[in-house]
């Protein structure tokens, strides 16, 4: 992107100088001066990273189980064998604090056991719920992409990840306002 100031072409995001023609723009010597005007640094990304065992509200079905080859040690887990007919009761909250109202995508580190145990439910504030999963990555903890971007407000913001299917676990919530970042393994 080119920009014209004055007689001066600017490219990009550069610092501007730009002289006026008036007595106040010498200095006492008579040489030309100039304010620079540098634009703020970007913001910096936001890089949450959860322990699905240490959020709130956790209801039955769900519960805190230890497993190996996750980040803490213990896991979120839906167990096997539930009444097809029972209600999905399920939950827990993660909440979010925001210094600034951003556009995130948010990561969950699972693990799923079959076809009919391949997923969950997000409830973010003013979206309707979405289907997490239903990948078909089995037997083994690997991440899912929820599939929206979230546009989350400035403040406290509680994220409701609900029970949907049985026999899966939830090691962490990875929320980040990059939207290009893909997490490999345990995050820090």
């Amino acid at each position: 992107m080119m920009m014209k100031v004055g007689s001066l072409f600017v490219a990009g995001a550069m610092t501007l100088l730009i002289g006026g023609c008036g007595s106040e723009d010498a200095a006492v010597d008579g040489t030309p001066t100039r304010a620079a005007i540098t634009p703020p640094p970007p913001p910096q990304t936001l890089r949450l990273v959860h322990e699905a065992e240490a959020m709130s509200g956790l209801q039955a079905p769900m519960m805190v189980s230890e497993e190996a080859g996750t980040s803490g040690g213990n896991v979120v887990r839906i167990p096997a064998g539930l009444d097809k007919n029972a209600p999905l009761t399920g939950r827990f909250t993660i909440p979010v604090e925001l210094a600034s109202d951003q556009q995130v995508t948010i990561w969950m580190r699972v693990h799923w056991s079959g076809t009919c145990a391949n997923s969950v439910t997000l409830k973010a504030p003013g979206m309707p719920e979405m289907i997490v999963g239903e990948d078909g990555t089995y037997g083994s903890w690997h991440w899912v992409k929820v599939p929206n971007i979230l546009p989350l407000k400035q403040g406290t913001v509680e994220l409701v990840v609900g029970q949907r299917e049985e026999d899966i676990g939830i090691d962490q919530i990875l929320i980040t306002s990059d939207a290009d970042y893909v997490p490999q393994g345990i995050e820090e």
